[in-house]
């Protein structure tokens, strides 16, 4: 490219610079940017730099002067993100068990561009996660795409629905037969992916794992179950469903020991009401999706957290504990 040429690039290799190679703590002197320039072909007066750096205000990207004489600075410190707010995005990335090492790996890196080398450094946080999926990544970004362009399209999806068995082969459900479903949401639980929608064979609101999807395809007909669609709070619903699997939702009430009141909170939020019932318990009515699961997690903590009713749940409790006692 002509010198000419190149010299028309001089805001944008600017730019590039200072996102790159500056922030807070990492600024460049005018000698520096200057050397860069011309690096790369680029004619760089002290004094035009001055109104580079006003241009490039008047852009958005503000360029901070720092210290005096010999030892002053330029950087770059307003940007989108924040590298505490990026470090969550990267630890969300490395908890998803749907994601393949690659794709995490690959999207970290995107997300590592989006702060100064200098910075970039901090977002390699290594978590392991034992049970990762591995290539699914890619049908499981058709899926959810597919599955927001029927949410926006407002029409139904079709797909295919499958589970493992004991030899690790795919078993579809309903025969193999594509299931047609209104969707109204995604919610991610537990390091999992599920699509909330409404059956209207069954008059229902029912989740599917979005991994276990396939061939996903928007139909023509538009979308049914509005009512209960748009009145949908998914964190609700996500708090509800003990690892997302199927069971009756009922009002439970549970005797609490004080100490895990947090514990309490962490899952049901605090809308439910504590009753104090002696000095050491309290009791707390919460409605859930009362699965194995469900009656699993309350096991998980002896007897400082007791089921008190309805009766039915204190009696599917009993038969529980009494089959796994039994199976040892």
């Amino acid at each position: 490219m002509p010198k000419n040429e190149k010299q028309k690039l001089k805001l944008l290799t600017l730019a590039k610079l200072f996102w790159e190679h500056t922030d807070h703590d990492h600024g460049l002197t005018i000698r520096e940017i200057r050397q860069y320039l011309e690096a790369e072909g680029i004619k760089a007066e002290r004094k035009s730099l001055y109104d580079d750096f006003a241009a490039l205000e008047d852009f958005g990207l503000p360029i901070e002067k720092r210290g005096c004489g010999q030892a002053v600075t330029y950087h770059l410190v307003h940007r989108r993100f924040q590298v505490a707010e990026l470090k969550l995005l990267v630890d969300a990335v490395q908890s998803a068990k749907f994601f393949s090492e690659t794709t995490g790996r690959n999207l970290i890196g995107k997300l590592s561009e989006l702060v100064s080398t200098h910075e970039a450094g901090a977002l390699k946080r290594e978590i392991y996660i034992s049970d990762r999926l591995r290539g699914s990544s890619e049908r499981l970004y058709k899926t959810v795409d597919t599955v927001h362009t029927a949410i926006a399209d407002n029409v139904k999806v079709s797909f295919l629905y499958f589970n493992y068995d004991e030899k690790k082969r795919k078993q579809y459900r309903r025969g193999g037969a594509r299931y047609i479903v209104s969707p109204w949401g995604l919610i991610w639980s537990d390091g999992n992916y599920y699509m909330v929608a409404y059956d209207s064979e069954e008059d229902c609101l029912k989740h599917f794992r979005v991994d276990k999807m396939e061939d996903p395809a928007p139909e023509t007909a538009k979308r049914d179950g509005r009512m209960l669609g748009e009145a949908l709070d998914l964190s609700a619903y996500a708090k509800k469903m003990f690892g997302m699997y199927h069971g009756d939702e009922t009002l439970v009430t549970l005797c609490v020991d004080n100490a895990l009141a947090g514990v309490i909170l962490d899952r049901f939020g605090h809308e439910p009401a504590f009753v104090a019932v002696d000095p050491s318990h309290f009791e707390v009515r919460v409605r859930v999706s009362v699965s194995p699961q469900f009656l699993g997690w309350i096991m998980s903590f002896g007897r400082a957290i007791r089921i008190v009713g309805p009766a039915n749940v204190v009696e599917d409790y009993r038969k529980l504990a009494a089959e796994i006692l039994e199976g040892n």
